[in-house]
């Protein structure tokens, strides 16, 4: 078994995937054309514009929209399907339709968690071009600009469905030149296919991985919030700060020493928090251990009469194994796929290369 690691200037990633069948969706209903009208009535609305999806196959239409609906969840919040339009460069335009990732990520994780995760949202999109640029969809363009709008399926002779039928708030309208690089619009333009009709996956970071700065200051606030107890007594240790002098001579850095210190109380505790096995399957293991640490100390306090582990459990050998473990963390986390895991001699130099050793 071996033994895990764990930096807490690091935040663990989570990975939320949205609606992945809906584009198959599209295509499996042959989404044919849109339309542009005026509703009279539509709730509050009053002669607002709306934006029909045409389907082929109207069953199709139905359950596409079913699921735009499960997206806004009980709020039934149209804006969760972010519907695009991309002026081509070729002429013509391409309507995107995608979920919306900010949404998705809100509906899936409690804002006061947010702080804690870096999180990846995994979203579908859908494109399709049209050869011209009519003068509906420039009439739609221009009402959308201080109008909501509703958008609605139908199917190719029959009319749109209004119980399925989505109030929006938000629409985006782009030049090809223009798009934002990182955008699902972009990603769906450059492998568009043959066909002007495809779907894709791009995996779309909420925010870019946090700098050495950052995750030193982020370690010293954590280490303080998590640990009040397990430092007070760490300061008034003898024999650790013996030990902690030995392993600072070989090169080990305090709050390296302090930090595995940290986890071994942690482990004495709640060791099945850093289990992990090749016995064990995913399922088995659970969530990943950084999650596991994580929702194990968000969910209560260090308690006044915790002790420090027992003799032999924060010797210089344990501690200078839980600083390798801990540092193989952090560099996964800096470096992610880019780095495979880095022999214990090398451990210390990799991380004065990347600026993660001094703090």
């Amino acid at each position: 078994m071996s033994i895990l690691g764990f930096d807490y200037g690091t935040k663990p990633i989570v990975l939320i995937i949205g609606d992945t069948e809906f584009p198959g969706l599209l295509i499996r209903g042959n989404f044919a054309a849109v339309g542009y009208d005026v509703v009279e009535y539509f709730g509050l609305l009053v002669n607002a514009p709306r934006l029909t999806m045409v389907f082929q196959d109207v069953g199709t239409a139905r359950e596409c929209f079913l699921r735009f609906k499960e997206w806004g969840g009980p709020s039934e919040d149209g804006d969760a399907v972010r519907i695009s339009f991309v002026e081509l460069d070729e002429g013509g335009y391409a309507m995107c339709t995608s979920q919306d990732v900010d949404r998705l990520i809100k509906n899936r994780m409690p804002e006061w968690f947010r702080g804690e995760v870096e999180t990846r949202a995994m979203a579908m999109g859908s494109i399709k071009t049209f050869p011209e640029v009519s003068d509906s969809y420039r009439w739609f363009k221009s009402v959308t600009e201080t109008s909501p709008f509703i958008l609605a399926p139908a199917g190719i002779n029959t009319p749109p469905i209004r119980d399925l039928a989505l109030r929006k708030r938000e629409v985006h309208f782009y030049r090809e030149g223009e798009l934002p690089e990182h955008s699902i619009e972009s990603s769906l333009v450059r492998h568009r296919n043959d066909l002007k009709e495809s779907d894709t996956r791009r995996e779309i970071p909420s925010e870019l991985r946090a700098n050495a700065a950052d995750i030193r200051v982020r370690r010293g606030a954590q280490l303080s919030r998590f640990f009040p107890v397990t430092l007070e007594r760490l300061s008034m240790s003898k024999d650790f700060a013996d030990v902690k002098r030995q392993l600072m001579a070989d090169g080990f850095r305090e709050w390296q020493v302090v930090q595995a210190a940290c986890n071994i109380s942690l482990k004495q505790i709640a060791p099945e928090l850093f289990i992990s096995s090749p016995q064990l399957s995913n399922e088995e293991q659970g969530e990943p251990s950084a999650m596991r640490v994580l929702d194990f100390l968000l969910s209560g306090h260090e308690i006044v009469a915790r002790m420090l582990p027992p003799a032999g459990h924060l010797s210089a050998e344990k501690l200078r194994e839980q600083i390798q473990a801990d540092a193989q963390e952090l560099l996964q986390y800096v470096a992610g796929a880019r780095i495979e895991k880095v022999e214990p001699s090398r451990l210390q130099a990799e991380l004065a290369d990347r600026g993660l050793l001094d703090g």
